[in-house]
């Protein structure tokens, strides 16, 4: 079974944990943009849950900032925008 964005995303807070993510995409055919039922995918969760660091691990990851997350599509990166989540828009622009 796939790994879930969700779980994805809550493994990118810590170094450790973005090791397994970059393993699971290399090795065992995993896709970070994948998306769930709810349409959202590891990168959605880190940024609508304020995680600047795990958003910065999953970009550096290969996470995408225009790939389309939600119920109506729109890129992951208007997620802090939508929010005004100051700092991550500063980290997405980067």
């Amino acid at each position: 079974a796939p790994v879930s964005p969700r779980l994805m995303a809550d493994l990118a807070i810590s170094d450790r944990g973005v090791a397994v993510v970059r393993k699971l995409v290399a090795s065992a055919g995993e896709k970070i943009d994948r998306t769930d039922g709810q349409q959202m995918n590891a990168l959605a969760y880190a940024l609508a849950s304020g995680e600047i660091a795990a958003t910065e691990r999953l970009l550096k990851a290969g996470a995408r900032t225009q790939a389309l997350v939600g119920q109506q599509p729109v890129p992951v990166a208007l997620i802090p925008v939508m929010a005004r989540q100051f700092d991550a828009i500063r980290l997405l622009r980067k």
